[in-house]
């Protein structure tokens, strides 16, 4: 007999029957059976479901064993916590863990894995809900549009010391995707080995979203941001690590929109890898790039900007690293239609072609603000650009 119990109710499941059938113990008339889906049930709307509680409170549900769905469980419309003692729910292939729709869910140390939905496979919350992952897992998670572990829409969602790895999309966030939330915050987590066609592991579209002390290593992106696509949001990436990632543009970031920006701030880009252009990161369409106290080493582009490649956008770079880059053309940065300001930062062995240059900047101005080292590049040149140096910049060729 499996058993799991909330605060000092017994919840019992017995071998043979779903996760989300009521039923009665034919064996025993004293101990009535409530299931992780009667328990939901019964807090949605505060009744007594089979031998589960009343309440419509936030008294936690406690798992002691592992789950497979063998059917949906309920939607979640109030408040719930679900306290997985390191014990997991498996959707079989088949079902998502949890839907959230304007309630309340917080999930704490569990292992949730081979979920499958059309948004949001692991994990879904809209309307206004809130969703907060906490020390947990997503494995192995899929969805056939968007949001391989986690979709949010129109709500808020905090995931904080969590691992989400090994999660698909067909379309976009390999691991989470967000669509007009209210705000998403991630927290000392890890996203590794997720994919999708765009994001390889999270979307943001029209959001604001912060990531901190967070690592995303080796997501893939069939077209952009191989770690993150910002479509039309504000995005602020502190002291984070971005490597290993890879796309077709913006092996690491892909930003774009005329009311998006993204803030990096103590943050570090290595090793990402975009078959065309951008290989940190890939700026267009207006987007705004902050970058401070950051490094950028050792990305590469197919085509141009080794670090940095940017359309019609905007970068200013302070007390920043750019390091042993490569690309054909603009090995550290390719800037067309753009303007790029770059402060008390160094650009040091990029790597161009001959006919190449490490910094390019076309159609657009380069504002050299303080110090500005440019060395041991294998072209240390720049494309004609407006050039100001009211503050003793300084171009150093090797």
């Amino acid at each position: 007999m499996t058993r799991y119990v909330s605060t000092s109710v017994l919840i019992v499941m017995l071998l043979g029957f779903s996760v989300v059938a009521l039923a009665q113990d034919a064996m025993s008339e004293t101990e009535p059976i409530c299931t992780l889906a009667d328990r939901i049930t019964g807090l949605n709307k505060g009744v007594q479901v089979a031998g589960c509680p009343t309440s419509q409170g936030s008294k936690a549900i406690h798992l002691w064993d592992d789950l497979v769905l063998t059917e949906p469980l309920p939607v979640i419309t109030s408040r719930i916590t679900v306290v997985g003692n390191g014990h997991s729910i498996s959707g079989n292939g088949q079902f998502r863990i949890f839907e959230v729709d304007g309630g309340e869910l917080s999930v704490k140390r569990l292992y949730m894995r081979d979920g499958h939905a059309e948004v949001g496979g692991c994990l879904s919350v809209k309307n206004g809900g809130m969703l907060y992952v906490l020390d947990s897992t997503m494995q192995d998670c899929h969805a056939s549009m968007y949001g391989g572990a986690i979709r949010n829409v129109r709500s808020d969602l905090h995931v904080v010391g969590s691992v989400l790895t090994r999660n698909s999309a067909a379309m976009g966030g390999g691991a989470i995707s967000t669509a007009s939330s209210l705000s998403t915050t991630i927290e000392n987590s890890l996203f590794e080995n997720n994919a999708a066609r765009w994001g390889g592991a999270i979307v943001f579209h029209e959001d604001r979203g912060n990531i901190t002390n967070t690592i995303l290593r080796d997501n893939f992106a069939e077209q952009t941001g191989g770690a993150i696509e910002n479509v039309e949001g504000v995005l602020q990436v502190r002291k984070s690590v971005l490597s290993h990632n890879e796309a077709g543009g913006g092996g690491g970031i892909h930003t774009q929109g005329w009311t998006s920006a993204l803030i990096v701030d103590d943050s570090t880009f290595t090793g990402n890898v975009a078959a065309g252009r951008g290989g940190a990161i890939r700026i267009r369409r207006g987007s705004q790039v902050f970058m401070n106290g950051s490094a950028a080493i050792a990305n590469s582009a197919g085509d141009a900007g080794g670090a940095i490649f940017s359309f019609d956008g905007s970068i200013t770079i302070i007390d920043s690293k750019i390091s042993k880059n490569d690309a054909p053309i603009g090995a550290a940065i390719y800037a067309e239609c753009c303007d790029v300001t770059i402060g008390d930062s160094s650009v040091d062995d990029s790597k161009s072609d001959d006919d190449g240059e490490s910094i390019y900047v076309d159609k657009g101005d380069l504002q050299l603000l303080k110090h500005l080292d440019v060395i041991g590049n294998s072209e240390a040149e720049m494309h004609p650009v407006t050039a100001f140096d009211s503050l003793g910049g300084r171009l150093l060729s090797g």
